[in-house]
């Protein structure tokens, strides 16, 4: 019995050391069978020690990977990083560091989408809105910012929004307007001042309660801030 028992534990020491990618839960399975049986420690404490070598070397390239992306916040490392947390939390053997990864990784990801985010705004540049009028398909586009005054809700994500505001002892007083599409679920109400990041989308017309028919750019908000 102790020779089928050594047996085994050989293979398992075998497959632990040749396969590219070993079970490490099935060889623990393997070592828990096995734990009683004492005349063959020394062999158990052998698969032991590699095993759990394995599995160090494992967790200490995952933890090497996390620590490289928390400085670079890369999105292309942080998929890559995402798929190989996955397929090694499949083998059970890791089950006790899944939910320390995946916490990781959500925090990262706020990081990364927030570092989006702000070189997102920083593309946006203000614009000449008399230019836009003057020819809204040639800024189609275009990603700017504008700093306005919600004039007219439409419905949830259709509003008018004055631009080119200036302040004085009524409030503010915008000179010019935009249609804007908002693209966030984002409720606004008549009134708001608003910081807005997006890009142009030509322009649109509309008819004012006496009938005279205006036309006005188009902006779609990416990024929406009550100021």
């Amino acid at each position: 019995m102790i020779d089928g028992i050594n047996e085994i534990l050989d293979k398992t020491l075998d497959f632990l050391e040749t396969d590219d990618n070993p079970d490490l839960f099935e060889a623990q399975r393997v070592l828990n069978y096995y734990a009683d049986a004492s005349i063959t420690k020394g062999k158990y404490n052998e698969v032991n020690s590699v095993l759990n070598k394995l599995g160090k070397r494992k967790v200490a390239e995952i933890d090497t990977q996390f620590n490289g992306l928390s400085k670079n916040l890369n999105k292309e490392d942080f998929n890559i990083l995402t798929e190989q947390v996955y397929l090694i939390t499949q083998d059970g053997y890791f089950n006790s560091y899944k939910d320390k990864w995946n916490k990781n990784l959500e925090k990262i990801e706020k990081k990364i989408t927030a570092k989006e985010i702000a070189a997102y705004k920083r593309s946006c540049k203000k614009i000449k809105y008399l230019n836009i009028l003057k020819n809204p398909q040639k800024f189609k586009g275009q990603r700017a910012y504008w700093f306005g005054k919600v004039l007219q809700v439409i419905n949830n994500s259709n509003y008018r929004v004055g631009v080119d505001c200036k302040k004085n002892n009524k409030g503010y007083y915008c000179k010019h307007n935009f249609y804007v599409k908002i693209n966030i679920t984002e409720e606004l109400a008549e009134g708001d001042m608003i910081k807005m990041w997006g890009y142009i989308f030509g322009s649109e017309s509309y008819t004012t309660s006496t009938d005279i028919t205006i036309t006005i750019p188009v902006f779609n908000a990416e990024y929406i801030k009550r100021n």
